[in-house]
């Protein structure tokens, strides 16, 4: 819940790889220009099967009534209002957890309106995905922790 909080801490990837403070760090949001430049560093993802990423979006974050008017303004492509906060989430977090998430997230659109990613922003996200030492699967850990 730190958005807009002195703590909510930005560094990009060069000042989080050389801090003597930090031996780990994590990014819970979009990528930003800079976030993947930690030259020394290992660097990770997590990632999600689309359909079971949704899914637990909707149970966790209670999106159960919301869900049809969210698919409605991705299948129309009109702009989303505030939904209110979900559990932490800021309420204009809501239609990209259902719209290409990952693409939105590794390609440095995260807030691009609905339903207008094109292929240009998947091809953006897979050299992104390049640039990653470790890429792990949730629904598949079990088979790629020997990373």
């Amino acid at each position: 819940r730190g958005w807009g909080k002195p703590y909510a801490h930005l560094a990009k990837g060069r000042e989080r790889a050389t801090s003597k403070l930090l031996s780990f760090s994590m990014i819970e949001r979009g990528l930003e220009i800079g976030d993947l430049n930690c030259d020394g560093a290992i660097t990770g993802i997590m990632l999600r099967d689309p359909f079971r990423g949704a899914r637990s979006t909707v149970l966790y974050h209670n999106f159960r009534t919301q869900l049809d008017p969210i698919l409605d303004i991705i299948g129309e492509k009109r702009k989303a209002s505030n939904m209110g906060e979900h559990k932490g989430l800021p309420g204009e977090f809501n239609y990209q957890f259902f719209d290409n998430m990952g693409t939105r997230v590794l390609s440095g659109h995260f807030n691009a309106p609905p339903g207008s990613l094109t292929r240009e922003h998947l091809k953006a996200a897979m050299e992104v995905l390049q640039r990653i030492d470790v890429i792990l699967i949730l629904e598949e850990l079990k088979d790629h922790f020997p990373q």
